[in-house]
């Protein structure tokens, strides 16, 4: 049965992490030959190891943590008896929140909610009743609304065209439009 060395939290550190290049004794053998030449560079050189590396390990950032030996049960133990604890707050799903009402940002965006309400239900439609003569003007808006969850644009019946409709997202910005 292997020893493993772990802290607080029943983690591995130090040699038996499974990350771990260098063994514990180079570490301190690091850090003893630090306090006589004073230089990553030169400790790294005579390590074999990266400056950055040693120098992690003289300021505490790798290695920095000292624990127990404690034996270990299978490969997947943590520090816990009987491995892995499973804690039950762990996977619990977040509550949803709710999704605050907000008007469309977007050029127009008021005017296209307002029309499809009124019963326009193209892009073809909500062009000609905004006075313009390219739908392509309005296909970016009404992309945007859709994207926002405000409008929803469903085929119809194989036509190229797509119905659009108002979400329960869109009526309430509408709401809020017209209280406002």
């Amino acid at each position: 049965m292997a020893l493993v060395r772990v802290n607080e939290q029943g983690r591995r550190i130090g040699e038996t992490h499974r990350n771990a290049r260098h063994s514990d004794a180079d570490v301190e053998r690091a850090i003893a030959a630090y306090e006589v030449l004073q230089s990553y560079a030169k400790v790294a050189a005579a390590m074999g190891a990266k400056k950055s590396t040693v120098r992690d390990w003289i300021k505490g950032n790798r290695r920095g943590q000292v624990g127990p030996r404690t034996s270990e049960r299978d490969p997947n133990y943590y520090g816990f008896p009987g491995g892995r604890p499973v804690w039950p707050f762990a996977r619990t799903p977040k509550k949803p929140k709710p999704e605050p009402v907000t008007l469309p940002t977007m050029r127009r965006g008021v005017a296209i909610l307002q029309l499809v309400a009124a019963g326009a239900d193209t892009n073809r439609a909500v062009a000609s009743r905004l006075g313009m003569k390219l739908t392509d003007s309005v296909a970016g808006p009404i992309a945007a609304l859709d994207r926002e969850g405000y409008i929803a644009r469903t085929r119809n019946d194989g036509r190229s065209d797509r119905v659009l409709s108002l979400t329960d997202r869109g009526r309430r910005a509408l709401e809020i439009a017209n209280a406002g």
